[in-house]
């Protein structure tokens, strides 16, 4: 069971408004005449219209012919989410409808069990789409069947590797039991599919093994065989949901079902081999991502997003590991902020989200395994591609978020929580790590003197208006001063923080923050050896022009290896953006949701654009 996405708004021709108003006006006109009279008793005649050859086809066309939960290839009939036996006058209502085989219909019969409160009729206004199954309404009955249109069924539901689906929560649960996804059948056919691949690899591993020598511990981690690349080539197309069982695959390819197994009774053995499949594997991915040879060592290079606030279903790919700048851009309402969140959360956990939300980031970064050398190259193995996605979430802690109010300094600047990283964007805390603390409490201390320099240089060359940061010591009680200077180069009197101006105390907030996060407790002395993700809602805010388009490329002279991913209002940003730089336009709509456009002509003419450009046209 996978998640599928149906436009709601896009109805087959025999379920359009028409049809959709004198279904619901005849519907009233029997509630009126028949008031003791039960819903189940509505004429079938009516109720069966769903059952157009349309509405068949468009629905077994959008779930490529398969089984809403089962996934097989077989006879489909349509099924209602909420069964018409009690939801009647959801009987045309085109997001109430999946194709579902006859086995799993005959074991759901009407099974719908909620844990809120009952929606009544009554309740519900009869007008254009106001029964769309992911309105507040609907959600607010808590059913604990999976809808694959509204909730997250990888979430919900993996697979161990006897074949079994494993219910991952109450609701995954509850399905399984519901449509007897576990059956002999089922089992039998998705067992056989993961032994079959398990002796395909066994072979190979044989092969090679026995005709090459044993590898005393190195490994081969600058290419990868022939046959191993197509084995894995092929799996990876069978995750593809025109495939059958496509979410089995999926859970063979992130949980290491296939390579997790014995190869050789030498225990030892048969873990090195493991570790050398899925350096493989890895190996295979970063390949078919062009990823593999780069400098630039923390990157997000694609992501999907799914039902997070605004967005429904929203995917990018192909982002080459050296972009060192995503920029979101689009009117206000949109859903940049979504976007900048569902990415922050993806890589962090899911405490910000609900059980529909679904996230997948790719992020090429460090290993954090060390193997030992390759027996075909000098360097060790050590780009990694991390896939964060529901229950195998390893939260991505070199990470910085900022929400749009990055104005205020706390009194902190020690242990920054990884819990506590979204607090900012999310506008629970907008308080910022205090990089002055850090300066007062190290000041005149000669062991950490070469870092206090590197800070104080990383804050000046950020803000161009400041020619110098220093310690104040002239009264009992340090303080951090700053002193401002005009273009040719004459210095006002130094101020304190609070005295600066708003979009002075905003970026050096910020950029502090990093430092705290990055480099404060932390063996790095220079800021450019800093390496993670940074995320900026609003980049452009309380900013003059000018420094608008300076700042990207101040921040990354700063931070070489850091990747930024901001939204701004203004085109001025992307003007100063360094080059190979992405560039996304957001837009919303009732039927999909925020989407995203990659503005492709604007990379491409970079170089010629003027501050007045038109990105919304």
């Amino acid at each position: 069971m996978i998640s599928v996405f149906k436009n709601f708004y896009d109805r087959p021709v025999s379920l359009n408004i028409k049809e959709l108003n004198i279904f619901y006006k005849d519907l009233s006109v029997f509630i009126e005449t028949n008031p003791t009279m039960k819903l189940k008793d509505f004429p079938n005649s009516i109720v069966k219209k769903y059952s157009k050859p349309d509405v068949k086809k468009a629905l077994s066309q959008l779930y490529n012919h398969k089984c809403a939960y089962c996934e097989q290839k077989t006879d489909l009939t349509i099924e209602h989410y909420r069964p018409k036996t009690k939801y009647s006058w959801l009987s045309l209502e085109w997001s109430n409808m999946l194709p579902v085989c006859y086995n799993c219909s005959r074991n759901r019969t009407d099974k719908f069990l909620i844990k809120g409160k009952e929606i009544n009729m009554a309740q519900i206004q009869f007008v254009d789409n106001s029964l769309i199954a992911n309105m507040p309404i609907f959600k607010n009955e808590q059913p604990l069947l999976l809808h694959p249109e509204v909730d997250s069924p990888e979430n919900h539901i993996s697979f161990d590797s006897n074949g079994n689906a494993v219910g991952r929560t109450e609701k995954g649960r509850y399905t399984i039991d519901v449509y007897s996804l576990n059956r002999d059948l089922l089992i039998q056919k998705r067992s056989s599919i993961v032994s079959t691949l398990q002796d395909e690899l066994r072979e190979l591993v044989k092969d090679f093994f026995q005709s090459t020598f044993v590898l005393n511990g190195d490994y081969f981690v600058s290419k990868i065989g022939k046959d191993f690349e197509n084995f894995y080539k092929r799996l990876y197309k069978l995750q593809s949901p025109t495939s059958e069982f496509t979410s089995l695959y999926r859970s063979i390819w992130e949980k290491d079902l296939i390579e997790n197994v014995s190869f050789v009774d030498d225990q030892e053995y048969n873990n090195h081999i493991y570790h050398q499949l899925l350096i493989w594997k890895k190996i295979f991915v970063l390949n078919r991502n062009k990823l593999i040879k780069t400098k630039f060592k923390s990157a997000i290079v694609g992501f999907e997003l799914q039902n997070f606030e605004g967005i429904r279903h929203i995917s990018l790919s192909e982002i080459d590991a050296s972009t060192r700048w995503i920029f979101l851009t689009g009117e206000n309402g949109y859903g940049k902020t979504s976007i900048l969140k569902a990415i922050a959360v993806g890589l962090v956990g899911r405490q910000k989200a609900d059980d529909e939300a679904r996230f997948k980031i790719d992020v090429l970064s460090p290993s954090t395994v060390r193997y030992r050398k390759s027996v075909d190259d000098k360097d060790y193995y050590d780009i990694n591609q991390f896939i964060w996605q529901n229950d195998m979430y390893k939260p991505y802690t070199s990470l910085a978020v900022y929400g749009a109010n990055r104005t205020q300094m706390s009194d902190n600047y020690k242990n920054p929580s990884e819990e506590n990283v979204l607090d900012s964007i999310f506008g629970e805390k907008t308080e910022l790590l205090n990089v002055e603390r850090f300066l007062i409490d190290t000041y005149d201390r000669p062991e950490l003197k070469r870092k206090f320099e590197s800070i104080v240089i990383a804050l000046k060359k950020v803000v161009p208006q400041l020619s110098d940061i220093f310690i104040d010591t002239s009264r009992d009680i340090l303080e951090v001063k700053y002193k401002e200077c005009t273009e040719e180069g004459d210095n006002f009197l130094p101020v304190s923080f609070n005295e600066l101006a708003t979009g002075m105390k905003a970026v050096l907030a910020m950029v502090g923050d990093i430092l705290c996060r990055f480099m404060i407790n932390k063996p790095i002395d220079d800021t450019r050896d800093i390496k993670g993700i940074v995320i900026i809602d609003e980049i452009d805010i309380h900013l003059h022009p000018k420094w608008q388009k300076a700042l990207p490329t101040l921040l990354s002279d700063v931070f070489p290896d850091v990747q930024f991913i901001a939204s701004t209002h203004s085109a001025i940003p992307l003007l100063g953006a360094p080059k190979d730089s992405v560039f996304l336009k957001v837009n919303r709509s009732l039927a999909f949701g925020v989407q995203l456009e990659r503005l492709s002509w604007f990379e491409e003419n970079l170089p010629n654009m003027l501050p007045n450009v038109n990105l919304y046209i």
